[in-house]
C-alpha cells in the first residue's frame, strides 16, 4: 500500500494515507498520513507497540490465514474506524478510496458506500484472495484448484471431496471470526450484504503477477500490479561501498529480528552460517548487533553491514548481488523476479508459504520453513543457490517475461485508478442475475438428477427382469419336458 501511495504522489495526485496503529512504513514528507488511535483492547498492540507473529503461532485449525490475535486486531480496527467521525468526513471529500479487502472489507466498503465515493480494492493476501473471489463470484473450479493454503496431490474422488469440504470450512471460519464480529461494530449498519458491497467495487488490483500465480481470475476489473514502484538509483554510499569492496559479491538478508517473525533461533542460525562465507552481508536490521558465535565456530570471514532501511531494488539490481534471503512476502518476491535474483525463503505465515512454494516450483529459489531452520539445511541451500547457475538463469527468464508486457505494473495501476476517477460511475462488476449455489454453478444438481433418473430406470429394468424371470424359466422347463 505504501508503494501505491508513493507512486500516486509522484505522478501529481494528492494522497492521504489513513492507517491504524503505529506507523510501519516511511512516506515522503508531502504524503499526508493520518493515524487512527489504537484500541485499548487490541491484542496486537499492547501499549501501542506491535508484537508481530512468531513462527509457531499459526495454530491447528487456523492454517487458512493468520492467528486469531490478528483477526481480533482487525475487528478492533474496524470498530475504531467507524467510531472516528473524522474518517468518514475525510473520505467523503476524496475522489477515490483505495483499500485492502481481506480483513478490511466490512468496514471500508460500508464507509465507501455511505459517502458515495468509488472504491478500488487491493488483494494483498493469497489466502485472503479466495474470500475475495468468492464474494465476486470469480472462484476457480474446486475440482482442479485447492483451497489455500492446501494443495491437491491428485484429482481423485476423495481428494476433490476433501477440497470441497475445506472450501465450506474456510468460508465458515472467516464468517464467524471476522465478518460477523466486524459487522456488529458498524455504527451505521449497512443495508446491503457483503456480496452486494463487493459488487459495487470499481476495480480490484492484485499485489502479485500471474507469472507466479496462473490461477488469477481473468476479468477486466482484476488488474495484477506485481513489482510496482521499483525505482533503482537510490543506493547511498554506505550501502554501495561494501558492495564494491568485495569481489565475491553481496548476500542480502531482508528480515528484521525485532519484528519477531522468524524468531531468535533462526536469526542466530542464519548468522552462524553467513559469517563463515566470503560475502558482504547486507542485513536489514533496526539496530546493529554482532552475529552470534559459538565456541566451535571458525572466526568470522564475512563482513556484516546492518542498515535499518535499504534500497532493496538497487541492491538486487547491482551486478555483485548474489542472493536474497527473506520471509518471501509478495513485494520481495516480485522484486526478486523483476531483477532475476535467486531467493532463499524462510516463510512464517500461510501467505509466505504459498509465495515460497511458487518460487521453488518455478526454479527461482529454495524454501526452508522458519520453524525448521537448521545450520546444515541453510548451509546446503546457500551453497546450492550460489553454486548452481540454473537459479540465476531461471530468474533472468522470469524477469524477461515480467518486463515483456504491453504496460508496466506502474502504468497498469495508474490507468486503472485514473480511469475510475474519470468515470466514477462505471462499474465493471455486475450483480449476479441469479443466486446460484456453488453446486448449481457446477451443474452438480443436473448431474444428480440424471444419476437419479438413471438409477430409477435401471431399477425398473431390474424389477421387470426379476418379475419375468419365473415365467421365462417355467416356459423353458416346459419346453424341455
Amino acid at each position: 500500500m505504501s508503494a501505491m501511495a508513493e507512486l500516486l504522489h509522484d505522478t501529481g495526485h494528492d494522497v492521504t494515507v489513513i492507517i491504524y496503529g503505529p506507523r510501519r512504513s516511511a512516506y515522503t514528507g508531502d504524503v499526508e498520513v493520518l493515524e487512527i488511535p489504537t484500541a485499548e483492547d487490541d491484542p496486537m498492540f499492547p501499549g501501542g507497540v506491535g508484537t508481530g507473529m512468531t513462527a509457531g503461532e499459526v495454530k491447528d485449525g487456523l492454517e487458512w490465514a493468520v492467528s486469531g490475535r490478528v483477526v481480533r486486531s482487525r475487528v478492533c480496527a474496524c470498530r475504531q474506524l467507524n467510531e472516528q467521525t473524522w474518517v468518514e468526513e475525510r473520505m467523503s471529500t476524496a475522489s477515490l478510496i483505495v483499500t485492502p479487502l481481506f480483513l478490511h472489507d466490512v468496514c471500508t466498503l460500508s464507509v465507501g458506500g455511505r459517502v458515495g465515493v468509488p472504491v478500488v480494492g487491493v488483494v494483498t493476501s493469497r489466502v485472503g484472495a479466495w474470500w475475495v473471489w468468492e464474494q465476486l463470484d470469480l472462484l476457480p473450479p474446486l475440482s482442479t484448484h485447492p483451497v489455500p493454503p492446501h494443495t491437491m496431490d491428485d484429482f481423485g474422488l476423495w481428494s476433490r471431496l476433501a477440497n470441497l469440504a475445506r472450501h465450506y470450512g474456510y468460508l465458515s471460519t472467516i464468517r464467524q471470526s471476522w465478518q460477523v464480529p466486524a459487522t456488529t461494530t458498524l455504527t451505521v449498519p449497512s443495508k446491503e450484504t457483503l456480496s452486494d458491497l463487493y459488487q459495487s467495487l470499481a476495480g480490484v488490483v492484485v499485489a502479485w503477477d500471474p507469472i507466479l500465480d496462473p490461477t488469477l481470475p481473468t476479468h477486466p476489473a482484476v488488474v495484477p500490479i506485481g513489482a510496482i514502484n521499483i525505482q533503482p538509483g537510490l543506493m547511498a554510499k554506505d550501502v554501495l561501498v561494501p558492495a564494491l569492496l568485495n569481489r565475491a559479491g553481496v548476500v542480502t538478508v531482508s528480515m528484521r529480528a525485532g519484528e519477531a517473525w522468524v524468531g531468535p533461533e533462526a536469526h542466530s542460525t542464519l548468522r552462524r552460517v553467513l559469517q563463515s562465507t566470503s560475502y558482504v552481508i547486507l542485513w536489514r536490521e533496526e539496530a546493529p548487533s554482532p552475529p552470534a558465535t559459538a565456541t566451535q565456530d571458525p572466526p568470522p570471514t564475512a563482513k556484516f553491514a546492518y542498515k535499518p532501511e535499504m534500497p532493496v531494488s538497487d541492491i538486487l539490481n547491482h551486478p555483485r548481488h548474489r542472493l536474497l534471503i527473506s520471509c518471501c512476502g509478495e513485494s520481495e518476491v516480485m522484486a526478486a523476479v523483476y531483477f532475476g535474483s535467486p531467493l532463499l525463503c524462510l516463510p512464517v505465515t500461510a501467505d509466505q508459504h504459498l509465495a515460497a512454494t511458487q518460487v521453488q516450483k518455478w526454479g527461482l529459489g529454495v524454501t526452508i520453513p522458519a520453524s525448521e531452520v537448521a545450520v546444515e539445511r541453510v548451509k546446503a541451500a546457500i551453497q546450492t543457490l550460489l553454486g548452481d547457475r540454473k537459479y540465476r538463469e531461471r530468474g533472468r527468464q522470469l524477469g524477461e517475461e515480467l518486463h515483456d508486457q504491453p504496460l508496466s505494473p506502474d502504468d497498469r495501476l495508474l490507468f486503472t485508478l485514473e480511469r475510475v476517477m474519470r468515470k466514477p460511475h462505471s462499474r465493471l462488476f455486475r450483480k449476479r442475475i441469479t443466486q446460484l449455489t456453488l453446486l448449481q454453478r457446477g451443474n452438480a444438481d443436473i448431474y444428480l438428477l440424471l444419476l437419479l433418473l438413471l438409477t430409477v430406470v435401471s431399477g425398473l429394468l431390474i424389477y421387470l427382469l426379476l418379475a419375468l424371470l419365473p415365467f421365462i424359466m417355467a416356459k423353458t422347463k416346459h419346453k424341455k419336458d
